[in-house]
């Protein structure tokens, strides 16, 4: 509530990249793990445009707080994800084809490449199970 409550897409864009820029990433991608799911669902998309513009580039905890939020909200609540299935399931594909430029560790980061990939299918198949909703 304290960072995106009432804030708009662009806003929320601008935290998500603040974050980037200031080596706090995390701080913002934690928070959609808790939000409610509407709340989720709607910033996820702005957390979306900053990971797949050149803000993002080199910011590997961006990335990997993405995955983590993404990740809990499939494992706890995945018919909640259904209508931002198939966003999900090309923002995931985007992310593991760009990996790279990420700058992620692979000893730090380890599977994080494959965790997206899988995460992916997993949202094609819920898409398509949902009628391509």
């Amino acid at each position: 509530i304290k960072h995106f409550h009432g804030r708009t897409l662009a806003e929320a864009e601008e935290i998500f990249a603040s974050g980037c820029r200031n080596h706090i990433p995390l701080t913002y991608t934690e928070d959609l793990m808790w939000m409610e799911p509407v709340g989720f669902r709607f910033y996820i998309r702005a957390a979306v445009r900053v990971a797949l513009s050149e803000r993002a580039n080199g910011q590997s905890d961006f990335i990997n707080g993405l995955a983590s939020a993404i990740f809990l909200w499939n494992e706890q609540r995945p018919g909640e994800l259904i209508p931002c299935a198939s966003l999900l399931s090309d923002f995931c594909r985007t992310v593991a084809e760009q990996f790279d430029r990420y700058d992620a560790n692979p000893n730090i980061y380890v599977g994080l490449r494959e965790q997206y990939q899988q995460l992916s299918e997993t949202f094609i198949r819920l898409s398509n199970a949902a009628g391509g909703a």
